[in-house]
């Protein structure tokens, strides 16, 4: 069989060239570009497996299963490897045997072509129709590429200059945002997610990323830019809908999904206040953002689950406290008491009086968390009066040891 090259602009092209190749192979194909997003796919009416469906349904493959080819190895021998490759059936994931290969553009992979094996394994005459079947979409693959990078592009240089305070005027903000080819909701925020990395290394990781943050069905994403060290977006809600419980599920739902998409990246997601229709604010919700991962990076323990700028409560002043802990060297005398003993007797004092400050003293929510009974955190709570003083039942010992612990005193 032989391949014509893409005419420039031919919408459906890629379409009717994966029914083709699943004619040619007689199995179902699925076409998807370098982030794994499906760009076409064969309407082969034999069996398949669920992977595939999901695929197709959501248009991109499932991160488990990236994150399994990614273990697996399987995604680095495609990139190393220029002919199609037989990848085993897992059925622990519910992936039925494969062969893909790469499709690049020069050394560069842009794509990927999937044949499911659902009937029989490929000859070695159809791995050579598959390879040159990838050689004839790269030129059609590299012009999706390019659009896309075009538009992403828009969308980065539109958010990054939103943020930095570029624009003179909400009128010009509002002229300048047509690149995101969707009206600028009434209410917003800027989302962070700083990956611990130089700069020069998030740039690769923005497309997938961008890819997970559009598919986060709790948040109205408008835009996604990689600005410094960190890839931000423009999170929106039309008619202020959301409460702040749903920001924070969706938020944790997307710091939970980033981890999996990201499992050797460290990756911290911060938000910025909610903004009202002022868009000239939008370097305040950035700030904000900012604020919010550089405080749940510098106290884990105090901040695990504080998402938004809104609710970081306490956690406001607490780089304030540590700084005047360190510049005058301060001391608590009742956690540097129990920490003495502690050490002396191999025992747990001062972490039970963290946790029990973290429940307000109260014993039952404590006692839970610690994994005792109650009667044993009582007498607990005896000892720790009797070996540092701590009255736990003065508001003045009870802020300050808190303060301290949760500052990293």
């Amino acid at each position: 069989m032989t391949f014509a090259e893409s005419p420039a602009g031919n919408i459906g092209w890629l379409e009717r060239r994966a029914d083709e190749i699943s004619h040619m192979l007689q199995c179902p194909v699925t076409i998807e570009d370098a982030e794994h997003r499906v760009l076409a796919y064969s309407m082969h009416s034999g069996s398949t497996d669920a992977i595939r469906i999901a695929t197709i349904m959501s248009r991109r493959v499932p991160e488990h299963v990236i994150r399994s080819f990614h273990e697996g190895g399987v995604i680095r021998r495609l990139q190393k490897e220029e002919g199609p490759q037989r990848i085993e059936a897992n059925e622990e994931i519910g992936l039925g045997s494969r062969v893909a290969i790469a499709v690049r553009s020069g050394k560069r992979v842009i794509g990927y072509i999937w044949a499911a094996e659902t009937d029989q394994p490929l000859s070695e005459s159809d791995m050579e129709k598959l390879r040159r079947a990838a050689g004839s979409i790269a030129g059609e693959l590299q012009r999706q590429t390019e659009s896309r990078w075009r538009s992403d592009l828009s969308q980065d240089m539109f958010l990054s200059r939103l943020v930095e305070g570029y624009f003179a005027t909400e009128a010009e903000i509002r002229h300048q945002s047509g690149c995101l080819k969707r009206p600028l909701p009434e209410y917003y925020r800027i989302v962070a997610v700083d990956f611990n990395l130089d700069a020069s290394a998030v740039w690769p990781l923005l497309n997938q990323a961008g890819g997970v943050i559009e598919e986060e069905t709790g948040l109205y994403s408008l835009a996604h830019a990689a600005v410094g060290e960190r890839v931000l977006f423009l999170a929106g809600d039309a008619k202020m809908l959301s409460s702040p419980g749903e920001w924070k599920a969706s938020l944790e739902h997307l710091a939970d999904r980033l981890a999996r998409a990201f499992p050797d990246v460290q990756a911290t997601v911060g938000a910025g206040g909610l903004t009202a229709r002022e868009y000239s604010l939008a370097p305040r919700s950035y700030a904000e953002a900012l604020k919010v991962i550089g405080i749940r990076r510098r106290f884990p323990r105090a901040s695990v689950q504080e998402l938004v700028y809104e609710e970081l409560g306490y956690r406001h002043y607490l780089p304030a406290v540590a700084e005047t802990i360190e510049a005058e060297a301060i001391v608590n005398s009742h956690v540097r008491l129990l920490r003495e003993y502690d050490r002396e007797h191999q025992a747990d004092l001062t972490h039970t009086l963290s946790v029990l400050l973290d429940c307000d003293c109260g014993v039952r929510e404590a006692a839970e968390r610690l994994h005792i009974h109650p009667n044993t955190l009582g007498y607990r709570m005896v000892r720790m009066n009797e070996i540092s003083g701590i009255n736990l039942k003065s508001m003045s010992d009870k802020v300050a040891a808190f303060l301290y612990l949760q500052s990293g005193g």
